[in-house]
């Protein structure tokens, strides 16, 4: 019974697309090879390159032809995606980020409604600033609630 259940975890584990850099920050922090200034473009290039990787690798080694993928659309990479940049697997479930701090904007609901992918809404529970070792967890149920 063990590896039945094994194998199908194997080939129904849920898995997360996309490409940050250090501390959850645009990868373009990070690479020597494209900065801040760099056209979007070239920034959506090497994301759609990056994604498309994942998805065979994904595939290939769960052996899987339609595994469950996701991908979090958030913060600088946001714009990228607006505008039609970056590409994600047509099967692929978008859930749009929200402001970082647990709070969900009205432009959020706004970019989830006109979705071109199934998708919703990423709403952070718990989360680290990227300046301090400690994680926050001080989010009230209420405001996940509302």
């Amino acid at each position: 019974m063990e590896d039945i259940n094994r194998e199908t975890s194997r080939k129904t584990c849920y898995r997360t697309l996309g490409f940050r850099g250090l501390l959850d920050r645009p990868f373009w922090n990070d690479d020597l090879n494209i900065n801040d200034d760099s056209s979007d473009e070239v920034k959506a290039k090497f994301i759609n390159e990056v994604i498309a990787e994942q998805y065979k690798l994904i595939k290939e080694i769960r052996g899987n032809k339609n595994p469950l993928i996701s991908a979090i659309v958030f913060g600088p990479e946001t714009s990228l995606f607006d505008k039609g940049l970056i590409k994600y697997p047509e099967d692929c479930m978008i859930q749009v980020g929200d402001a970082g701090n647990v709070v969900i904007l009205p432009s959020t609901w706004e970019r989830a409604a006109k979705l071109p992918y199934k998708g919703g809404i990423y709403q952070h529970v718990s989360y680290h600033n990227g300046r301090s070792t400690l994680r926050i967890n001080t989010i009230k149920p209420e405001l996940v609630y509302n």
